[in-house]
């Protein structure tokens, strides 16, 4: 790598992205990469130094949104909105770096009932500038040292085709879990409080908890952060027509 390319690895590293080596098919080169990755200066060095592809663990400090090529003007106005870091990807998409606050997992993104993507959250990887893969190379747009990581908004997550789970057994979410629950959305800060809730009611929905139980606790708390009660709602059985 050149020393300019070098040095984005190593502030890479110094805003805490945990990174190891990867092969130009984006593939990780050894098993335990997700033990191994780190962000060590002198491991982020030595990738520079080896000029190889370098991938990033997700999942941890950030998630991705990795926006296929073919599909940036469907979602330019979310793109065109977004103010956290953003990667030009080897293929020509773009990759969306937001705060690990969902715990999400790996899922497609889906607009209109056709695949446009995928998230990458917990478990997942994902290939970061200066590599090149077998299609080309990643570039950054906008750097994670110059622009925080923001939460994802309403609708990057609205993208987020959930699987659907096995119906947990009745009883397996609890009043006391749904109380933990509306109290995070009632705290929850003005701009944030859309994903909270959404998060809050697919916890609870995951719980095996029924809509009847649900909407009147997680509304009641929605009210007390002073969110519209009609947004809400919408909110609370997106959250179940995901799980």
């Amino acid at each position: 790598m050149t020393g300019l390319a070098a040095d984005e690895v190593i502030q890479l590293a110094e805003v805490g992205f945990r990174l190891f080596p990867c092969t130009p098919k984006k593939t990780p080169r050894f098993k335990g990469w997700q033990q191994s990755a780190s962000s060590d200066l002198a491991k982020a060095q030595a990738l520079a130094r080896a000029n190889t592809v370098i991938g990033a663990r997700t999942g941890i400090t950030f998630d991705v949104f990795d926006i296929e090529y073919e599909f940036l003007d469907a979602i330019a106005g979310a793109i065109a909105a977004f103010r956290g870091p953003v990667a030009r990807t080897g293929g020509g998409g773009v990759h969306l770096y937001v705060r690990s606050a969902q715990r999400l997992r790996n899922h497609d993104l889906v607009l209109n009932g056709q695949k446009v993507g995928d998230v990458r959250g917990q478990g997942g990887l994902v290939i970061v500038p200066p590599s090149r893969s077998t299609k080309g190379p990643y570039e950054w747009i906008k750097p994670p040292w110059s622009a925080p990581l923001p939460e994802p908004t309403a609708d990057l997550i609205d993208l987020v085709k959930f699987p659907r789970k096995p119906i947990a057994k009745p009883g397996s979410g609890t009043s006391e879990d749904l109380a933990r629950l509306a109290a995070t959305v009632a705290h929850a800060p003005e701009g944030k409080r859309n994903n909270v809730l959404f998060w809050a009611a697919c916890k609870a929905y995951e719980g095996g908890l029924p809509p009847r139980a649900v909407e009147p606790v997680l509304l009641g708390a929605a009210r007390e952060a002073d969110y519209p009660e009609g947004q809400a709602l919408a909110t609370i059985r997106s959250a179940e027509a995901h799980v």
